[in-house]
């Protein structure tokens, strides 16, 4: 079984290929990036369109391609007699190109096993460039018998929010973000589940820390100027969560909103110890610390939270519909999951068809501020109750503010 690896991206691809360009690149031919880098250094992916700075990141791209496929550097532990050597040989990559490359290419060396990597880029654009570029030249990369396997979607490992330059930004959908992503890979394979720290922003280091301790997976790190992998054992941290199913109320305001003002809570949660730890208070508005964000999405991870009117809850409850109790339990906390899946049927444009174990589930459905709304559900042996429903009803605008007002928060422990 192949190791699964998060790797956090940083821009040392960038800087190394600047810093070492005027000693060794220029005599090789090789173009300076330095002005094209400052153009997009400070650059937001979801803030820019994809068209702009075309120029400057092919150009980017370009360079740094050759600096990984067809460089070597030579005596890199020296001081004084280090030196690059252009190399046309198939499968190079060079090594020493960034942390990432470094770090992945020796904990592949020292675990002697494949090794899954999903890379997680901030939502700089200088990021999600090297992103790119590692997971199309490190992809398939064997090592001895092994085998690194990358990969990188923009839409889901562009991670929004992940800004060093905008610390609200980074509290209130960075950390988030991060576990939103990544907390399915981890969920099921924490054993073989590490987090690379070794590239990225170094002030991501302590959350990504915290996160290992909270969610029980490793951390590992290359440590500098050297080719040792530290590994960060897992110490799972115990704390007392009654806290928040004490104040989900508040907490789910603060998770919605961003925030809270302080006159708008009860006098006791702001004195319980626990609450006090995992928030901060700016000017009168209440919001999550680092911690208390962390925490938060761990306790939410234990449910899944969806809206319906209590005459569907009660419909769910039917045996026939064990199958769709079934795929809420396991999809309904993650968008992506419900996937090829969701179809149409007639007006109704999002209904999730299960077949198969000679089971039917049809969960009709829909996304409102992020929230799920469930309306109609039918199991097995309901065909017909099904094809009477989509005749007669009809899924409109006012249906859908019939189904939003007359639904019902329900919090189901997995």
């Amino acid at each position: 079984m192949a190791l699964k690896v998060i790797t956090s991206v940083g821009t040392s691809l960038i800087t190394n290929y600047i810093k070492y360009y005027d000693e060794f690149l220029n005599d090789l031919g090789f173009e300076d990036i330095s002005e094209e880098f400052e153009d997009i250094e400070y650059k937001i992916v979801s803030e820019t369109d994809e068209d702009d700075l075309k120029t400057e990141r092919k150009k980017i791209k370009s360079e740094l391609k050759k600096w990984i496929l067809n460089t070597k550097c030579i005596q890199w532990e020296s001081k004084n007699d280090k030196s690059v050597d252009e190399i046309t040989e198939k499968d190079h990559i060079n090594k020493e190109a960034c942390a990432e490359i470094t770090s992945l290419i020796k904990f592949c060396e020292l675990k002697k096993q494949d090794i899954e990597v999903n890379l997680m880029a901030s939502d700089s654009i200088s990021s999600h460039i090297i992103a790119e570029l590692l997971a199309e030249t490190l992809d398939n990369h064997k090592i001895n018998n092994y085998t690194i396997n990358v990969k990188y979607n923009k839409k889901h490992d562009c991670i929004k929010g992940l800004n060093i330059h905008n610390e609200a930004k980074f509290k209130n959908e960075g950390i988030s973000n991060i576990i939103k992503q990544y907390q399915p890979i981890w969920k099921n394979t924490y054993e073989t589940t590490y987090f690379n720290i070794t590239g990225g922003y170094k002030g991501v280091i302590p959350i990504i820390t915290l996160m290992g301790q909270v969610f029980n997976f490793t951390i590992f790190y290359l440590f500098e100027n050297t080719d040792r992998i530290i590994e960060m054992p897992k110490i799972p941290m115990k704390y007392d969560e009654d806290f928040f199913e004490d104040f989900y109320n508040e907490f789910k305001d603060i998770d919605e909103n961003g925030c809270i003002h302080k006159k708008s809570v009860k006098h006791n949660f702001l004195e319980n110890e626990g609450v006090k730890a995992c928030l901060e208070e700016d000017d009168g508005l209440i919001t999550f610390s680092e911690i208390g964000q962390i925490l938060w999405e761990k306790f939410k991870s234990k449910f899944v939270v969806f809206y319906c009117p209590d005459d569907v809850f009660e419909d769910m409850k039917d045996e026939r519909q064990k199958k769709v109790r079934e795929i809420i339990l396991d999809k309904a906390d993650n968008r992506k999951l419900w996937g090829s899946n969701v179809k149409s049927e007639d007006s109704h444009k999002t209904v999730y068809i299960y077949t198969g174990e000679k089971n039917l589930a049809r969960i009709y459905h829909f996304f409102d501020n992020n929230l799920l709304y469930i309306y109609k559900t039918f199991g097995n042996g309901q065909h017909s109750e099904h094809e009477t429903y989509i005749k007669k009803q009809k899924f409109d605008e006012a249906f859908k503010n019939k189904i939003i007002k007359t639904s019902k928060q329900r919090k189901e422990e997995k």
